[in-house]
């Protein structure tokens, strides 16, 4: 199963941030923030998108993977209490 085009493009905006927030120095913490805007359709891929075709993109943009591997690590975190969320 394939990423409809809106999908695709959401993948290309977040490799392009991505790397523009990485390459000044930009750190995860900053990735996040800037990123926020973003969340809502970020959740809606994840959650409509087949693993495999989202993990097909990881190939091809390095900066959605390294988003995806962010927000990845910060979940695990959050699920062995390591960090806290504000209620």
């Amino acid at each position: 199963m394939s990423l409809t085009k809106q999908q695709q493009q959401l993948i290309v905006e977040i490799d392009r941030k991505t790397k523009v927030i990485l390459n000044q120095d930009g750190d995860e913490e900053a990735l996040l923030v800037e990123m926020l805007p973003l969340m809502p359709k970020i959740k809606a891929l994840i959650d409509s998108a087949p693993k495999k075709a989202i993990e097909m993109y990881f190939y091809q943009y390095d900066g959605f993977y390294l988003y995806m591997k962010v927000l990845e690590s910060l979940a695990q975190k959050i699920e062995q209490g390591a960090l806290s969320l504000p209620l």
